[in-house]
């Protein structure tokens, strides 16, 4: 505030914080043997944001026994349990607009498989 004589002024300052880009981004992984616990993680960096994780373009439904989203100073993750078949398909976080994407595969051979499992 400045005043000067009866006439006094008052600004307000909006600072807009820089976009962010992504310093790794997510990386596919293969699931060899189920069920598995899998991580997808990413780094950018600042840290403290909103990052909403998605499977095949949807939101993750809230299941904290199934996926645990969590971050780390500029670490983002998402670990996702018991993983098998069913979780097959393209995972994404996005972060202030920006958008990294991978694909969780099963390929689980036959020597793999448990008893339980077989014919």
């Amino acid at each position: 505030m400045s005043q000067v004589g009866d006439v006094t002024t008052q600004c307000v300052v909006f600072v807009e914080e820089d976009d962010i880009e992504f310093s790794r981004h997510l990386e596919d992984v293969i699931v060899r043997e189920t069920p598995s616990t899998v991580t997808f993680s990413c780094e950018v960096p600042r840290e403290g944001l909103n990052a909403k994780w998605m499977k095949d373009g949807e939101m993750l439904p809230e299941k904290p026994s199934k996926y645990k989203p969590y971050n780390k100073h500029h670490s983002y993750a998402l670990d996702i349990n018991d993983a098998d078949e069913n979780d097959e398909g393209e995972y994404s976080v996005i972060i202030k607009g920006k958008k990294s994407s991978a694909t969780l595969s099963v390929e689980v051979s036959i020597r793999a498989m448990r008893l339980d499992q077989s014919c």
